[in-house]
């Protein structure tokens, strides 16, 4: 891989990859509204002037997503800019030359993985995914979707997805009391920089379908904020607050076909992540927050 082009080059997912991208001293080419993008494109234009594009490239990275809520006007949004933009993208693909193709999915698109609701944001997201495996078969190209699980990193980027962890982290850093819902429940959490290995590695072993992308580790919520006490040690304590609706319990697939694939099992837990933010004072970028 010479020349990569990512698709939300500025998003959490996106600044990763390019970073190792770089490190790897691969050309990138960044797609998307900013104004240091090579090749502007809004994910809402379904108009998008092709000529445009002009460069080429090996690999396509998508890691852009509106992640709207299930509003009448969010699933409209989600629906168009993750699903109905499918089409467009992988014309520019096609257009670029490239013959690897990494989508950035969610466990959410599977429709039992939330116990609880199926969201228009799994939904637009599984839309988008049948589309570009489809298509970049139709064009003699090679997809690979990754489901990521839950993603999260040591700067703080993640709080708008993730506010409970972000919320953990903030407590548990200034010894404050912490209210917690039942936290019984299951989660797993990978870390940023792992999800960009596991899209470098989905090119270099030319994967191809639908990956499961996990961490190995899941913990409960409550497990994971007694982590994040013990490891600040700064005092305060947490309670279980009955009048919470619990944490729902969530259905994750194994993730051992994603990693065999790949050849590659993550590596970044959460008690190293909490040792980092706590080593480098990073946890004030995690809030001030709170979270109904």
């Amino acid at each position: 891989m010479k020349t990569a082009a990512v698709l939300g080059a500025s998003s959490m997912l996106g600044q990763a990859l390019c970073k190792q991208l770089n490190g790897q001293g691969v050309e990138i080419i960044r797609i998307g509204r900013d104004d240091n993008a090579d090749i502007k494109f809004d994910l809402a234009d379904d108009k998008f002037n092709l000529s445009h594009v002009r460069h080429r490239a090996d690999v396509f990275f998508h890691c852009a997503a509106s992640f709207a809520d299930d509003s009448e006007q969010g699933v409209a949004h989600n629906l168009r800019i993750n699903a109905y933009s499918a089409a467009t993208v992988a014309r520019i693909a096609v257009q670029l030359g490239a013959r690897q193709f990494v989508y950035a999915g969610t466990l959410s698109s599977a429709t039992d993985f939330d116990s609880g609701r199926y969201s228009s944001y799994g939904l637009s997201k599984a839309l988008a995914e049948q589309q570009l495996l489809w298509l970049l078969d139709k064009f003699g190209g090679q997809c690979c979707v990754l489901r990521f699980t839950h993603l999260y990193d040591t700067l703080g980027c993640c709080i708008q997805h993730q506010p409970w962890l972000g919320r953990i982290v903030v407590y548990a850093a200034n010894g404050q009391t912490l209210n917690l819902p039942e936290a019984l429940a299951i989660r797993n959490f990978l870390h940023v920089d792992d999800a960009a290995k596991m899209m470098l590695k989905a090119v270099a072993m030319k994967a191809a379908g639908v990956l499961n992308a996990l961490n190995p580790q899941s913990l409960t919520m409550m497990a994971i904020t007694q982590m994040a006490y013990q490891i600040f040690n700064n005092g305060g304590q947490y309670l279980v607050d009955a009048s919470k609706g619990p944490f729902r319990a969530l259905n994750y697939p194994k993730g051992e076909g994603c990693w065999n694939t790949l050849n590659y099992i993550p590596t970044i837990t959460l008690e190293q992540t909490f040792s980092q933010i706590k080593q480098q004072g990073l946890s004030e970028q995690f809030g001030p927050m709170d979270v109904a």
